[in-house]
């Protein structure tokens, strides 16, 4: 809704409609337990409460002080050690900064956006962490968002987008996606919940109403499907800390979408670039026998089946990952052509292969497993020749923070042949190792 200075107005009954069918609150509330544990965190700030306090009754009791500041009144009763200041973000003045700042779904109520967000920067404790959520541009909400632009001329710019344009920001950003469901019964319901998300265009939704919930009948059955941005701005925090502890998120990595659960490394560019790296000089696979030694989630098995390939056998010493790699196999229906073991190395593993790949530790100081990176690898590469068919190859991929001089050695001593492909990418060299054991 927008008044006569064309500010956008938080309705609250809308809010409600919306949140009620959705399962948002749960997953960012989830999301952000995690972040708490993870960087010790004492102090939070939630920017922007809404109608209820799901996040305050949820988060208050991990930290030692909670602060809430919210532009409207609330004769709420809080967990004891929140603070609740009724005053508008972009004029509160601030005496404390703060480990965590929460600000979900308030970015497109501020009047200058660049400076609320370094507003909010600027409160952060050196080792804190700004979590801002956003609705993403794809998914059920953005198909929505496009049929209103395409019915009535109005143009969107998504919140998301917006974010990243202010200078600096998507240079710092990290971002988890998270599929949020609203469940409804009739498209009228799903109509209601949405009017929250076209507030700047109130009259337009309301006249377009026959349409809109024509268009909610013959696309989205029951469910609705958003795709929430949380959007992570730090002054001390290093992406590879994420490398296994994060939230369940969704990662794109060329065509294919997958679940990444916590505890499970993630492929996330973003955060590593040693998947990507591999994916892009990957040889062709089409009719081949394929496998994948520490899958992960799987997706080097996943592309590998989508590219054609015979059959892939993908392993994880991990059982998280290995349920993690079946569940998104399953989600893309690629069963047929491809098995998920649990295996130490080539432990569970029988037969030979055309190409093996090898997606495995690089970092130390990221992974808890025992034994460090340069053994894992070494340890794999001896076993790889005997699991090969005649002309077969190893892939595998490593990094310039890790010495590369006891790899070559490796290499040399068992006689293998090799090219490497490098490139840089996050302030460091990506190496990718073909190798040929006879």
């Amino acid at each position: 809704m927008e008044n006569n200075n064309n500010e956008i107005v938080f309705n609250p009954q809308w809010y409600n409609n919306l949140v009620s069918r959705s399962n948002e609150k749960t997953l960012i509330i989830n999301a952000i337990q995690k972040l708490a544990a993870m960087h010790k965190a004492s102090s939070c700030l939630e920017i922007g409460m809404g109608t209820g306090k799901q996040f305050s009754d949820a988060l208050a009791p991990l930290f030692d002080h909670y602060t809430i500041i919210e532009k409207y009144e609330h004769a709420l009763t809080f967990h004891p050690n929140v603070a609740f200041i009724q005053s508008d973000w972009e004029n509160v003045a601030l005496t404390q900064q703060y480990d965590i700042i929460i600000a979900s779904h308030v970015f497109y109520y501020f009047s200058d956006k660049a400076a609320a967000i370094h507003k909010m920067l600027n409160a952060l404790t050196g080792k804190g962490i700004l979590v801002l959520v956003l609705n993403g541009t794809g998914a059920d909400y953005g198909k929505i968002k496009q049929f209103f632009t395409d019915l009535t001329g109005y143009p969107h710019t998504f919140a998301h987008d917006e974010f990243l344009a202010i200078p600096g920001i998507k240079e710092q950003c990290l971002t988890f996606t998270l599929p949020s469901v609203l469940h409804f019964n009739e498209p009228a319901d799903l109509y209601q919940s949405l009017q929250l998300s076209f507030d700047h265009h109130a009259e337009a939704y309301a006249a377009h109403q026959a349409h809109i919930t024509s268009f909610i009948a013959d696309n989205f059955p029951g469910q609705f499907h958003i795709h929430q941005k949380l959007c992570l701005l730090s002054n001390a925090t290093k992406p590879w800390e994420y490398l296994t502890q994060h939230p369940d998120y969704l990662v794109q990595l060329g065509n294919i979408t997958l679940q990444v659960n916590d505890g499970v490394f993630t492929p996330d560019p973003q955060i590593t670039y040693s998947t990507s790296w591999l994916l892009e000089n990957m040889p062709p696979v089409k009719g081949k026998d394929i496998l994948d030694i520490g899958c992960g989630p799987g997706i080097i098995a996943l592309h590998c089946v989508l590219q054609g390939a015979n059959k892939v056998i993908a392993t994880d010493i991990d059982e998280m990952a290995v349920r993690n790699a079946i569940h998104n196999m399953r989600a893309l229906r690629a069963e047929e052509r491809m098995e998920v073991l649990e295996s130490d190395l080539f432990q569970a593993v029988k037969g030979r292969y055309h190409y093996i790949f090898g997606n495995l530790p690089i970092l130390d100081e990221a992974w808890d497993l025992g034994i460090s990176a340069q053994d894992i690898l070494s340890e794999f590469l001896k076993g790889c020749k005997n699991y090969l068919l005649p002309g077969g190859q190893v892939f595998f991929t490593w990094a310039s923070f890790a010495d590369m001089a006891p790899v070559i050695e490796v290499l040399e001593e068992l006689g293998y042949g090799y090219q490497i492909h490098s490139t840089f990418k996050h302030g460091y060299d990506w190496h990718f190792f073909a190798v040929r054991c006879a």
